[in-house]
């Protein structure tokens, strides 16, 4: 499954608070336990490129979610076993089984008669203190980039962080550009310490094929380093990833 860092336009995954814990009882007294209420969506991307449809019913001939959970540690390895709760499809919302609180790597599949549909990005939900829901939106027709960067300076590649850019300046952001060969321009602005540790996410993108301008930008959207374009990439549908790797960012 994919780690997901949000973007600033990702719709594909969200977490957010609920309430209520279930209460159980055993010889040794109280025990606590907590939950996912997993919510779940379809969506096409919508001809400007740029937006989703309204939700869509479960696709034909698919039946069955399944809520995927596996514990995390504080230095993000997955402990203990791994967990599914399956639903049906047409109910769009369900909690999980009663977990132990703490945290927990979370994402959905969609299967029904004709095998597996599709899967969607996963996220980190912290269950410590207070239920969460988590949200996932099927992009039918399409899917999203991934991608992280490694920033380097002058000839001689020298390593340095977004933390080394940003002296000085108020801020530094990643920006990614999709361009389809019918001028459909996609832009997405990171964080730059997004793509430092984990990959991130574009924006929902239809099926098709796209070049992927990567640039460091400030806070005004002026560019601070040379831009990297990647040609030619191809996304599929049933909210697939395409993974671009880890882009190289050099700095004068």
């Amino acid at each position: 499954m994919k780690k997901l860092v949000l973007g600033s336009l990702l719709l594909a995954a969200l977490v957010s608070q609920t309430t209520g814990c279930i209460i159980t009882s055993d010889d040794d007294g109280s025990v606590e336990l907590a939950s996912i209420d997993a919510h779940w969506s379809f969506h096409n991307v919508n001809p400007d490129g740029t937006s989703l449809s309204p939700a869509n019913p479960c696709p034909s001939g698919v039946d069955t979610v399944t809520l995927h959970t596996q514990g995390v540690d504080a230095r993000g390895a997955l402990i203990g076993p791994p967990i599914e709760d399956r639903f049906d499809c047409v109910d769009m919302k369900h909690f999980s089984a009663p977990l132990e609180p703490g945290l927990y790597e979370a994402s959905l599949s969609v299967s029904g008669s004709g095998g597996l549909y599709a899967t969607s990005i996963s996220a980190i939900v912290d269950i410590t203190d207070v239920d969460k829901i988590f949200t996932a939106k099927i992009v039918e027709n399409g899917g999203y980039f991934e991608l992280g960067w490694d920033l380097r300076r002058g000839t001689s590649s020298t390593p340095i962080t977004c933390a080394d850019l940003i002296a000085g300046k108020d801020r530094i952001g990643i920006t990614a550009t999709l361009v389809t060969n019918t001028s459909i321009f996609v832009p997405d602005d990171f964080d730059c310490e997004l793509g430092e540790v984990f990959s991130t996410f574009t924006s929902p993108v239809a099926k098709g094929t796209y070049d992927v301008a990567i640039e460091p930008v400030d806070s005004a959207g002026a560019a601070v380093g040379p831009s990297v374009v990647l040609q030619d990439k191809v996304m599929s549908d049933r909210n697939s990833i395409t993974n671009l790797g880890v882009v190289t960012l050099s700095f004068p």
